[in-house]
């Protein structure tokens, strides 16, 4: 099933004011409190899982490059086959006719293999996903942002190589992760898509006795914390990082080769975000400007019903709906936009200072 994105979505009051979603958003708050006192324990010491940590993410340095324009490649080589008779530009849903995208696509396979013509291909990547903006809107491709990121990796490698790859793989955390997270508020703001999904190939899932609402309303928790964590967190976004890629590879079986063909610049990416280190969330605070561990757990707390008030919002704005929003849904809202923007605003310079900081102390 296609997903129609003009279609009305679960208002932001609705959710927020569920039981389930309450409780369910209780105990990913508590997991969230123990996830972050014990990864930032763990990342300040001097232990096997730091040192195996720092080992796997040096060893890694001159992979990632390659393995990223490799996986690239393969990827657009396996849709321009895959789908030779109903084209598609990015994934599976975004379909079209026009005979030069397939063109495009395997000139994007031939230019990502080299580092100094990779900028073509991230190049060719930006066309494709502005071609699918145009035919799709701006909103339906919120869930693709990945492919931005990608090509903003492919950019900086190309041009500057191993020296500002940690900035890349920052860009390429934070569009995945967002990508993700933009993901899991659907399954809480349009449960039936996944619903559906549960019925025709997950159906193993409705065996365990739960309910569907309860097994979609979860399943979106368990994406949405994965992916927070897979951006802020320390050692814990390199155990997030497998989490996802176990997930994702364990239904393939299930789902068969389109599933893997669609997730596979994801399934890439993830592996390399699990061999390297979060430069997000690595760096130790200033003595006088401590990070508490526990920040990122409450700013989970801001993140859950901002982001759905963000996807609700713009929702109605870009559907020209938003003067059909009564006053309360459009109140809260609008106040936890607010305050998922002032996270934001605050969190921003600090985040992007410890990426430099990282850069500089391991040029």
């Amino acid at each position: 099933m296609m997903a129609n994105c003009a279609s009305t979505p679960i208002t932001t009051f609705d959710i927020v004011s569920s039981p389930l979603f309450v409780g369910l958003t209780i105990a990913a708050f508590a997991t969230m409190c123990a996830v972050a006192a014990i990864d930032g324990g763990i990342s300040r010491g001097d232990n096997p899982a730091v040192r195996a940590a720092a080992w796997l993410d040096h060893e890694a340095t001159n992979l990632i490059a390659p393995l990223l324009r490799i996986g690239v490649a393969i990827y657009f080589v396996s849709i321009v086959a895959y789908f030779h008779g109903s084209p598609i530009i990015l994934t599976a849903e975004l379909k079209t006719d026009a005979t030069w995208v397939p063109v495009l696509q395997l000139a994007i396979a031939a230019t990502v293999l080299a580092r100094r013509s990779a900028i073509l291909a991230a190049l060719g990547i930006v066309v494709l996903f502005a071609y699918s903006v145009s035919r799709y809107g701006v909103f339906h491709m919120l869930d693709y942002p990945f492919f931005l990121g990608l090509a903003a990796f492919l950019s900086i490698d190309s041009i500057y190589g191993q020296e500002r790859q940690l900035q890349g793989l920052g860009i390429l955390r934070v569009t995945v992760g967002f990508s993700l997270l933009w993901c899991s508020v659907e399954k809480w703001l349009y449960p039936d898509w996944t619903q559906e999904l549960l019925q025709s190939d997950l159906r193993v899932l409705l065996g365990t006795g739960l309910s569907p609402k309860l097994i979609v309303m979860g399943a979106g928790f368990v994406e949405f914390c994965l992916a927070f964590v897979l951006i802020f967190g320390r050692l814990a976004s390199q155990v997030a990082a497998m989490v996802l890629l176990l997930v994702m590879i364990s239904a393939i079986p299930v789902v068969g080769m389109l599933d893997l063909i669609g997730h596979l610049p994801i399934l890439v990416v993830l592996i390399i975000l699990a061999a390297s280190r979060n430069p997000i969330g690595r760096i130790a605070p200033e003595p006088r400007k401590r990070w508490n561990d526990l920040d990122a757990a409450f700013a989970f707390m801001v993140s859950v019903p901002g982001f759905i008030a963000a996807y609700y919002l713009c929702h109605e704005i870009v559907y020209g709906a938003l003067g059909r929003v009564n006053w309360t849904d459009g109140l809260v809202a609008g106040v936890f936009v607010a305050l998922l923007l002032a996270w934001i605003v605050r969190t921003a310079p600090e985040t992007f200072s410890r990426v430099y900081r990282v850069n500089s102390a391991t040029a």
